[in-house]
């Protein structure tokens, strides 16, 4: 908490203190019994002394009570006039000097009808002192002693204020709300609690203690206030979806609150502000143009989806168009601040990004509270929720991928036997169960499924388990085979020693470890079978990776910069012209999302709705990537690029 924290909450407690708690801050006289010597000139005294004090002349009612206490010590009001000395000091602000006298009280009059009035106006001035265990050692020794449930409100009231100077809010509020709930507590101790309760909901606590409040009450006080907080809190900041969301949430627990009408009030507001506080020729991008250490490599991905974006607007922008550029870092909180800014800031109509899956993701909800279009290049792992038609996306999924390949290959090529192996990473695990299912589907059967951990090298177990054999072991179980009397026919032939039981092996997510695996399947004669790859190996290096080993493979691609097809050729020639370098997937799918976008641009919609709408129905779209249009999902179903190599040269052929 700091300076100004404090010092509000000790403006706070200091009003709470007369606010109808323990003193009366009124008349104290009017207790009967027998009447001592002088106790009629007593009497007077302190009615003038009271008079005083009731106009605020602190001056004159200090002089009056002491005079009391000098004239007649033997009156029955000394206590009171004691009581009056220490509670000027206190609210004149001499807390050390109050809480002293206070003490002296007492110790000198321990069963007077204003003890319990002393102790907690001891509490609150060693509270002011920050003498917070001396504090609370007063009012616990109070509580003790005086059980009149009157006493006992205000005296839980100040331990909570206690609580809550220390930096202890949440107990606080646990003392607190069981304040409100006692049936024997006045309503006059139950309005302040709630007041100092909803004071450190508004002004104090953290955003994890309201959340962790939020959990444990989610129907109850004070979840209406934390909400009411959160919600203007995030709106003053143009954070409109969690000012959003915290309203709604609040109408949705609280529809008779008193306040329900200014959250209907902002969530109207919020909705105007969608519709006219749009700028139609700004585009937001947010691409990861830097990254932390250890994933540098996803700045070099960056870049290349951003030369494809700049490739894009160059050949289809128009005047007054406006790309807003911004760095994801790879890094959720980045991504969830830029995406704020584009959108409240600078108002953009849409974003193309990001490219990551878990940045992808948040972006997808901002874009779904805010209402705003969103195409991403990239994510090909993610799952976008079916209620969210805000997000679309132009990469080759890993879906699309596994089953446009195992599409081919029994369709296609009529293979029927597959063995599937690969990493037991996230994209490894989804690409091997995908192309899985899919064979299935059309008929095919998986003999053989082998998973090895993303960081093995030595792949001879895995060999193994796929039935290589070496040469030795080759001749050795041939030499047992012409021994053989068994007689086998030709339909044993899968099972003789050598041959394997599948025609085809795939292999996801393999083109980093091809210099480990090639090698391997020769030593370990996994030969004669069509190899199936994944969308990496479209890659220059291919070759001197595998060598011979890949000769005849077959692999899919979203994009084929070799492609004889004329509108990639369009692009690899501007994008070589621009950059002096070949587009990459990335390039191409981010080239196609700004084309996507800016085709739709050209409409001139005024609205996020209505470029989301035109989006949406953009139809057929030849772009980078090939032909395609828009499923319900946000993805694009399109023809991939069937590609093999053929003399160390990879060729499509498709």
């Amino acid at each position: 908490m700091g300076f100004c924290g404090y010092q509000r909450l000790w403006v706070w407690l200091l009003f709470m203190a007369c606010l109808g708690g323990l003193t009366h801050c009124g008349t104290l006289m009017g207790r009967g019994g027998p009447r001592p010597p002088g106790q009629e000139a007593a009497e007077q005294l302190f009615r003038e002394a009271e008079q005083a004090y009731q106009h605020r002349d602190y001056r004159r009612a200090r002089i009056l009570y002491q005079a009391l206490l000098t004239n007649y010590p033997q009156a029955t009001l000394v206590d009171d006039a004691s009581f009056r000395l220490a509670e000027l000091l206190y609210y004149e602000g001499q807390y050390e000097a109050a809480q002293q006298a206070f003490k002296e009280f007492l110790q000198r009059f321990p069963r007077s009808h204003l003890a319990p009035d002393a102790a907690h106006l001891q509490a609150l001035s060693l509270l002011f002192l920050k003498r917070f265990a001396e504090a609370r050692s007063v009012l616990e020794q109070a509580q003790r002693q005086f059980p009149d449930p009157r006493h006992q409100a205000y005296l839980v009231l100040a331990s909570a204020k206690v609580s809550a100077a220390e930096g202890q809010r949440m107990q606080a509020i646990d003392a607190l709300r069981a304040m409100i709930v006692r049936g024997d507590f006045p309503n006059d101790a139950k309005q302040q609690a709630r007041d100092l309760a909803v004071e450190l909901v508004d002004h104090q606590l953290t955003p994890d203690e309201m959340t962790a409040l939020k959990e444990r009450w989610p129907l109850e006080f004070p979840t209406d206030y934390i909400l009411l907080r959160q919600a203007r809190e995030a709106w003053s900041q143009k954070r409109i979806g969690p000012a959003e969301g915290a309203a709604q949430e609040f109408l949705t627990k609280f529809p008779g609150h008193p306040q329900a009408e200014q959250m209907r009030a902002l969530l109207l507001t919020i909705e105007q502000e969608r519709t006219v506080g749009v700028d139609p020729h700004k585009i937001g991008v947010l691409l990861p143009l830097s990254g932390p250490r250890r994933r540098e490599w996803v700045s070099e991905v960056g870049q290349s989806a951003l030369q494809g974006i700049q490739v894009a607007f160059a050949r289809e922008g128009f005047s007054p168009l406006k790309l807003e550029i911004r760095d994801s870092k790879a890094d959720l909180s980045a991504t969830a601040a830029a995406i704020d800014e584009l959108i409240t800031v600078h108002r953009v109509i849409s974003v193309v990004g990001p490219l990551l899956n878990e940045t992808a993701e948040v972006a997808a909800k901002k874009a779904q509270h805010y209402r705003v279009p969103m195409i991403t290049p990239g994510a090909p792992s993610l799952s976008f929720p079916r209620d969210n038609p805000y997000v679309l996306r132009t990469s080759m999924t890993n879906r699309l991928e596994a089953h446009g390949l195992a599409e081919y290959a029994v369709n296609t090529l009529g293979l029927r036997r597959f063995a599937v192996v690969y990493p037991n990473d996230q994209a490894g695990r989804e690409l091997a169960t995908l192309f899985e299912q899919r064979a299935l589907e059309l008929g095919g059967e998986i003999t053989t499924r082998v998973e090895y951990p993303a960081t093995q090298v030595d792949f001879s177990s895995v060999m193994r388990q796929l039935g290589g054999q070496t040469d030795e072991e080759l001749r050795q179980a041939s030499r047992g085979a012409e021994g053989d009397p068994s007689g086998r026919d030709s339909g044993e032939i899968q099972n003789t020693p050598g041959r394997l039981p599948y025609e085809a092996l795939y292999l996801p997510r393999s083109f980093e470890r091809l210099q480990l695996l090639g090698p391997a399947m020769t030593l370990y004669n996994i030969t004669g079978i069509t190899l199936l790859g994944e969308s990496g190996w479209n890659h220059p290096e291919l070759s001197r990776r595998a060598g011979s080993l890949v000769e005849g493979a077959v692999f899919v691609d979203g994009f084929f910069a070799g492609s004889s097809d004329a509108r990639v050729q369009e692009f690899v020639q501007s994008y070589r012209a621009m950059f002096n370098a070949d587009p990459d997937l990335v390039a191409a799918q981010s080239y196609d999302a700004m084309v996507m976008l800016l085709r739709v641009l050209k409409q001139r919609p005024q609205t996020r709705e209505d470029a989301m709408t035109k989006l949406r129905n953009l139809g057929d779209f030849q772009g980078a990537t090939g032909r395609a249009s828009v499923l319900p999902t946000g993805d694009l179903d399109k023809r991939l690029f069937v590609l093999t190599v053929r003399r160390g040269q990879i060729v499509q052929v498709n």
